[in-house]
């Protein structure tokens, strides 16, 4: 069923894009994340016409597992938006139900993720959005400390069609040579927590777990039972892997 719908999926996005100007002067108002996606045919792209997405910010720095950015999440997908803040969290906090306005910004592809920002700028697929910008670009519906509904997923079925999706994963462990590690390591010249992966499994499938050098937890060691995680997928080092966000780490019994 899984690769019926990516199939359908790409025949969509090839109709939509075949479509060119066509489609996008016609399209107003709120569309899915998963519209976005469809409308990347370059490196990057303006938006002309005034489109926005409504979902939740579902990462973003307060505890450091994110740099100068936030994710914002609906059931069809995820979007990162870059911003030239200091403490992102301070103007879009997590967990906020937000409208993000399109027209006049700019999508981009990272690797295997679409990113959002401004006009781009040397090697950039998009610049950053000023401070002080960010609010004419978002409008916060709800700030909330519980965070919206994390989609399951089981490990051998998460795939670069997911990237940036917010999902949960239960019963997984770290691989036997994890057991005694830190979620990041200390590089030995400057000792600084660096960013590695960790393997976890569910006892058939594998999948790295990233965890930033800045992230608040970093030192922490990694657990030794089964434990349930939210957070993103993500793409490092051209591998899907998982980021955990706002510390939802769970054991379970």
């Amino acid at each position: 069923m899984r690769a019926i719908a990516r199939v359908i999926s790409l025949v969509v996005a090839t109709l939509l894009m075949s479509c060119g100007a066509e489609v996008e002067s016609r399209m107003r108002g709120e569309v899915s994340v998963a519209y976005l996606w469809s409308m990347l045919a370059d490196h990057s792209v303006l938006v002309t016409n005034d489109i926005s997405i409504r979902g939740y910010v579902v990462a973003n720095d307060r505890l450091g597992e994110l740099t100068k950015s936030f994710v914002v999440a609906d059931t069809s997908g995820g979007v990162a938006v870059k911003v030239d803040a200091r403490c992102v969290d301070d103007i879009v906090p997590l967990y906020s139900e937000v409208v993000l306005y399109l027209s006049g910004l700019y999508l981009g592809r990272e690797s295997a993720r679409v990113v959002v920002g401004t006009a781009p700028t040397g090697q950039y697929t998009v610049d950053r959005i000023a401070e002080e910008e960010v609010l004419n670009r978002v409008k916060i519906i709800s700030v909330g400390d519980t965070p919206p509904l994390a989609e399951p997923m089981m490990l051998g079925d998460i795939s670069y069609d997911d990237i940036y999706k917010y999902v949960l994963l239960e019963g997984i462990w770290p691989v036997d040579e994890g057991q005694e590690l830190r979620w990041c390591d200390i590089d030995a010249e400057t000792g600084r927590y660096i960013t590695p992966v960790r393997y976890f499994t569910d006892g058939t499938d594998t999948i790295g777990i990233v965890t930033s050098g800045d992230c608040v937890y970093c030192g922490e060691r990694l657990p030794k039972t089964k434990v349930r995680l939210a957070g993103i997928v993500d793409v490092f080092g051209g591998e899907v892997v998982f980021r955990i966000t706002n510390h939802q780490v769970a054991e379970m019994k």
